[in-house]
Formats: structure tokens, sequence, C-alpha cells
């Protein structure tokens, strides 16, 4: 049968919506709602009121069939898009796989937007960078005190589980010191062992301390143990942190305690061969001494070390300086050696000399020692000089003329060879007005050989006879002296091991002589001035070794020899000579490292420079030498910028000519883009001050960026 059904057939009626089912009409009812005496049919735009209520008002939605949807290919696109989204734990990427983009609110400043456990937004800044906030840190109140220690008593905090946490960090200060290692910090495994501890001293005298660890373990406890007077005040607070803390600071200007904590840092440190080539590391020897070359490593001894054959030195150079000027600003200044054109060392004599004796015997080589005239002898008192001769057996001349220094001589029996001056008469007179001094035999078998003459002098004739008195020749003063010479003797007593003499102390003795007729001379330390002169001698030697003619001298493994290459300990490191370009020595720190500087910046990181606004308008940076070592910068506009750097601080923007000039890339948009320029390891060195600034153009251009269209982040050293 047909759909539809008219109510009055007869008449022609009004139709109503039926649906046909084997012959029994099912009516059709658009379903309406609303309000007594309204109706508002139910469709897409207006749908049906449902209203779930009661206890038991339960709605169960049964899959087990088959439900039809309608399809509309947008729709069904949506869909699938969505489903692509849906992925199962630790499943694999793959190329091309989809996401949905997470929008953000912006937010210049922070601030909140909900209240407290409601639903938020995530924040972004004013680029687009996400907001975020590292959780605060949390007193360990377990592991914290203020309450007094008695002597040597004991505090022992709580262990406390510190897997949630990054770092701890100590604070705490106390009217009196510690016991030696009394602070311990401590990690453990479970709560029992202690087994990673960490212990220092606590001095009163330098304030509070403060101390930082990395979790290393999941327990900690500190334990704290006092010194031997009670505390007036004790406070000490743990902090557990979530993120990294900076270690302890220092002023530079502090010296730091061995007891301080510090980090060790590892790194190998890399230098180009001759400038050019493969970069190979640098070494540092057995004991942790950095090497500069192998054969300095080599010349590093230790005191008293014994000298093997083949060791190693350090060439010591000199400065030419034959007028002896001054060479440095004043007195106590490092000074170097001073050399001849011909590479002699010159040796300045002062007026006095003292030669430093053992048993306090000091000989001063002065050439005043002595006024003749004022100067009074004292036998416990007076000192003098050994005088050397030289041996001659037979007497001849030893210069080559009259006038040239020549030494005394004795014979082989060391007697000093003496000699009358031409022409004299007498060997010598007494004075007028004395008596007798003696009596002299006359010597009657040859003659009279001793008369008075009448000024009361006495005459002598000397003649040889058998008595042991020589005859001899006189000579003139300044007379050429005759070959051969013929004259007396001083003999003497041979001894080759001067030893002690029979007579007693006060009698008179003979001259002794050694067995090659050297007189026998001896101050009251002899003995020691032969054995300084050997070891004076071997320091010549030794110095002589290391010299060396720059470019002809060639090195020898196990022959070149050389000296030691001092260095002064300076723990902070600071200027030791007056002004720039004085020599100054090496410096080491107190472990003997040596003290290394940058080329341009002081030790230690990088310093930050950062303009999140700038344009035309130029910005100093530093005022002085600087040494960059990285840029980043950034452009929010949809066209390129240009960042200019100036070696110098006076500068006009479209005048002044750029040092650099850098691009910054534009991301064709107002999302913006940026560049970290490339700087080699040793750094960008700017020689005289740093200035910086953005136009839209290179070169010369002044160009202005808008506000906040680009910044610069800059790491450096000044």
């Amino acid at each position: 049968m047909a759909d539809n059904i008219t109510l009055d057939a007869g008449s022609g009626g009004a139709t109503l919506a039926t649906d046909d089912i084997g012959g029994t009409h099912y009516q059709i009812v658009k379903l309406a709602h609303g309000a007594l005496d309204a109706a508002t049919i139910v469709s897409t735009a207006s749908g049906l009121p449902v209203d779930i209520r009661g206890s038991n008002a339960t709605v169960t939605v049964d899959n087990g069939g088959t439900f039809v949807v309608q399809e509309d290919g947008a729709a069904l696109t949506a869909l699938e898009k969505i489903d692509d989204l849906v992925l199962l734990e630790d499943a694999v990427h793959s190329s091309g796989a989809s996401g949905i983009l997470p929008l953000a609110v912006r937010k210049d400043t922070i601030a909140a937007i909900a209240a407290d456990a409601d639903y938020h937004p995530l924040l972004v800044s004013n680029v687009g960078a996400l907001w975020t906030e590292h959780a605060p840190g949390e007193v360990d109140a377990a592991n914290s005190t203020t309450s007094t220690l008695g002597i040597d008593a004991t505090f022992t905090g709580t262990g406390k589980d510190v897997l949630p946490y990054h770092t701890v960090t100590i604070t705490l200060d106390s009217s009196h010191n510690s016991a030696t290692d009394g602070i311990k910090f401590q990690f453990s495994t479970d709560d029992t062992n202690w087994d990673d501890v960490y212990p220092f001293t606590y001095t009163a005298a330098d304030g509070a301390r403060r101390f930082q660890f990395p979790v290393t373990a999941k327990y900690f406890r500190v334990v704290y143990v006092n010194g031997g007077t009670e505390q007036t005040h004790f406070r000490m607070q743990t902090i557990l942190h979530h993120g990294n803390t900076l270690s302890t600071i220092h002023r530079l200007v502090d010296d730091i305690h061995p007891d301080r904590s510090a980090q060790i840092i590892k790194g190998a440190i890399f230098a180009q061969t001759a400038g050019s080539g493969d970069f190979k590391a640098i070494q540092a020897s057995a004991s942790g001494i950095l090497k500069v070359s192998t054969s300095v490593e080599d010349a590093v001894h230790v005191e008293d070390e014994q000298h093997s054959t083949g060791d190693s030195g350090m060439m010591l150079l000199g400065v030419e300086n034959e007028d002896q000027s001054a060479l440095t600003a004043g007195d106590k200044d490092y000074t170097p050696i001073a050399v001849t054109p011909e590479g002699n060392v010159i040796v300045k004599q002062e007026a006095t000399v003292t030669v430093d004796l053992a048993g306090n015997n000091d000989v001063t080589i002065d050439a005043s020692l002595a006024t003749l005239g004022t100067t009074t002898y004292s036998e416990t008192s007076t000192k003098g000089m050994t005088v050397g001769v030289v041996r001659n057996d037979a007497l001849a001349t030893l210069a080559g003329t009259d006038n040239e220094i020549a030494p005394l001589q004795v014979n082989a029996s060391g007697a000093l060879y003496t000699v009358l001056s031409a022409g004299t008469a007498e060997i010598g007179k007494l004075a007028t007005g004395t008596s007798v001094i003696g009596k002299i035999r006359l010597v009657t078998a040859t003659g009279d050989e001793v008369t008075e003459d009448t000024d009361n002098s006495i005459n002598v004739t000397i003649v040889a006879d058998d008595v042991g008195i020589g005859g001899g020749t006189q000579y003139t003063e300044d007379v050429v002296t005759a070959n051969p010479q013929v004259g007396n003797a001083i003999m003497v007593e041979r001894d080759d091991v001067l030893s002690g003499v029979t007579p007693p102390e006060a009698d008179w003795i003979g001259l002794r002589g050694s067995a090659e007729g050297a007189l026998w001379v001896q101050d009251f330390n002899s003995d020691a001035i032969l054995s300084d002169t050997g070891n004076i001698k071997t320091a010549v030697e030794l110095i002589d070794d290391p010299i060396a003619v720059l470019g002809t001298a060639t090195y020898t493994e196990t022959s070149t020899s050389g000296m030691i290459a001092g260095a002064v300990r300076n723990d902070a490191l600071a200027a030791l000579a007056g002004t720039d370009n004085e020599i100054a020595p090496l410096q080491v720190d107190e472990d003997g490292g040596l003290w290394t500087h940058p080329a341009a910046g002081p030790l230690g990181g990088c310093k930050m420079f950062t303009s999140v606004d700038l344009d035309d308008t130029e910005e100093d940076p530093t005022s002085g030498p600087t040494t960059i070592y990285g840029i980043y910068a950034w452009n929010a506009t949809a066209a390129p910028l240009w960042l200019q750097m100036f070696n110098t601080n006076t500068v006009t923007v479209g005048t002044t000519a750029p040092t650099n000039n850098f691009l910054i890339p534009a991301n064709a948009d107002s999302d913006g883009a940026g560049v970290v320029l490339p700087i080699p390891v040793c750094g960008l060195a700017y020689s005289t001050a740093l200035t910086v600034a953005i136009t839209t153009g290179s070169g010369t251009d002044n160009g202005a960026p808008g506000a906040g269209d680009a910044g610069i982040v800059i790491l450096y050293q000044d």
C-alpha cells in the first residue's frame, strides 16, 4: 500500500504522513519542544533538550551494534586526521607523522590568569617564548638547627630522601671553631650506611660558610662536631633545590684557604703545530707541570738531585750592555744578565768583596783595608792576604819588558830572591845617637870586613868565604837586568806536607817550602779557602755550560745542558713589575702550576651583554680591549637587518665605517629569525673598545629598525 492516509477520504480532508509497513501505517511525527502554547521544531539549529536526573538516572551507551553515520567528506577527513594523532605508548616515530599545534596566551609581563587549582593556559612572551618557572627550593628542617652545642658535642641530622632534588646547599655560622674535620656531609644509598662523606673544618674567624653538593645518593644528612669551646650561637640551614646552584663565590682580592671546596674541571688543551696544520694536545709531566717543551721538562731538577751525564737545562740569555747603563726602572727590580758585544758576562767589582768562609772566618778584600801611617795593627783582629810566589831555580826575567807586573820569585828551597839596587854602598845606617845595637865580630883572617865610619855607621864589606855569605854582583835600579844574575839565596826547610813544628808558640822558626819550592803561607782558615775555591770553580763551569749562540749552537740530547728556569709563586695573580714593558718573571700558583692568560681578558668565564631593542642608536658593551667568544642576534621583521660592530667607542652610525658587518636574516614574516655567528676558539679581538648597532642596511647605513624588532647577546672578556 501507499504511504500516507487522508483523514477524511470522502470530503478530501488533510493528509497524514505515515510509513506503510506491511499494510500497517506508522505515523511520522516531528518532534517539537517548548512551553505551553508554544512549540519549537527540533532541528540541527535547535536540538531537543534532555535532562537526566535522579540518583539512578544512568545512560548506557552500547556499541555492540552497528551505527550508520551519514558520510560527509569534510567531516570524514577531519575525523581521520584526529585519528592519526592517537599514538600508542612507545610507538615508533615515522616520517610525516601529524600533530596538533598547541596555542598559548601571550603575556608580555607574567601574571596569573586563573585562580589557584583552576585550569590555566600556557603563557608565552612577546617573542613567543614559553614562560617557565623553576620549582622553589625547600628547607630541610631535619638537617637544620639553631641549637648551640657544648664542648665536643655533636649534632646529627636525619637522613632525607633527596632523589626529587638536584642540589643540596648548606649555610652555617658558629661562634667557635668545629673539631678538626668536624663538619661531615654524608650521602647514603640505604639511610644506614653513610659511605659517601665530605669532611670540612669550620674556623669561626672566617665567618659564615656555604657548601653545595650535587645529589649523589638517595639519602643525605649533616653531622657537626663542635670543638673545645661551648658555642654561644650556632645557625645551620640546609636547602634542597630542584635546579643547579653556583659554587661558593670569593672576591679576587681574598686568599682562598685549602679547606675550601672546589669543582674539578677536566679538559684537554690543543694547539696548532707551528701555527698551521693539525692541532696536537698540550702535555703535562707526571707531576702535573705543564710542558713547554721536552727539553724544558728535562731541565727541571729536584733540589739536591744527583747530577748525571747528559742532564739538560735551559740556555741563559743576556742583554748586550757595553756602556753598563741601567736596564730596569729601579732598585730591587728583576734585571737580565748584561754581556759585552762578544758575549762575555759583565761583572762589576764593588769597592769591597767579602768571601764567606766556614767557621765565620770571613775575608774582606777592600782597596782601603789598611791606610798606611794611620791603621794600627792588632794581633787578634787584623787580617791580610796570603802572598804567592813563583819558584824559579835559575833566576831569570819572568816579565816581557821593564815596568810590567812580575811575581815574587823563590829558589828550589823556597827562599825569596832579593836584590840590592845598583850602587848601594851601605846595607843600612843606625840613627844618629844610637850607641850600640849589638856587636859584630871582626873577621881578621881576610882583613877588616867590618869598620866604623866617622858618622857612627857601620861599613860592611861582603866577600866570599866559607861561612855561607856568597859573593854577588850589585845592580843599579832601573838598569837592564844582567843574564845570568848572581845574588844571595834565602834558605827554607822543605816540608812536603805542612805540619806542626817542634818549637812552642812564640818561638822563632824557619821558613818552610813545599816539594816544588813554593813558600808555605797560610791564613787561619786556608783549607776552607781552598775548598770554597773548588766550589766556585765548579759553579762557574756549570754556568758556562748552558751558554749557547742563537742560530748556530746545535742541541744534543745527551750533552747539551742549561739552567733551571725559576718562577715566582703568586697565589693571587697580580703584576710584579712597575709598569708596562718591564721585565717580569714567570709566575706559578700555590700548586706550582704556570699562570697563563688569554690575549685580552681576565681569568674566569665570559661576561654577557644583552640588548633586546638594538637599533641605529649605538650601544657600548665595553670601553677597553675586548675578546668576543659568542654572538647571537635576532630579527623580528620580514626583511634582513645588519649588525654593525666598531673597534671604538667614538661612533656616529651612518658616518663611521664599521669594523665588521654581519647579516641578520629575516623569516619573511613577523615570527622573526635569528643567527648565531661562528667565532673561532681563540675569540674575535677588538683592541680598543666595542660598540654595536643594528641598521636596515650594511656599511655606513643608518636606517632604523622598529622598536623591539632586533636584539643581540654577546659573550666576551675584557
